[in-house]
């Protein structure tokens, strides 16, 4: 997997994370959100791309960012990505 890189940016910029993952079969993509320190994770919905990219508010100061890639030999999770908003 190649991991998605910490964003800072002032609100309301938008803000693009990527990350990217290679198997056989090609691995779908869903990205999740952490809005606390990175200890629980939720799915965004519709983040099914390898980019992420959205509008900035000075309430995600903090999130933390990942993609989980998935096909027929399980899940590889990436790395946790930093948002900063200044």
């Amino acid at each position: 997997t190649q991991d998605p890189q910490a964003v800072t940016v002032t609100a309301p910029a938008t803000a693009m994370f990527t990350a990217a993952a290679s198997g056989n079969p090609a691995p779908t993509v869903q990205w999740q959100v952490s809005t606390n320190g990175g200890v629980n994770f939720t799915d965004i919905p519709g983040a099914t791309a390898t980019t992420l990219q959205f509008a900035t508010q000075a309430s995600m100061n903090g999130n933390r960012y990942r993609a989980v890639f998935t096909n027929t030999a399980g899940p590889a999770t990436s790395a946790a990505a930093l948002l900063t908003v200044n």
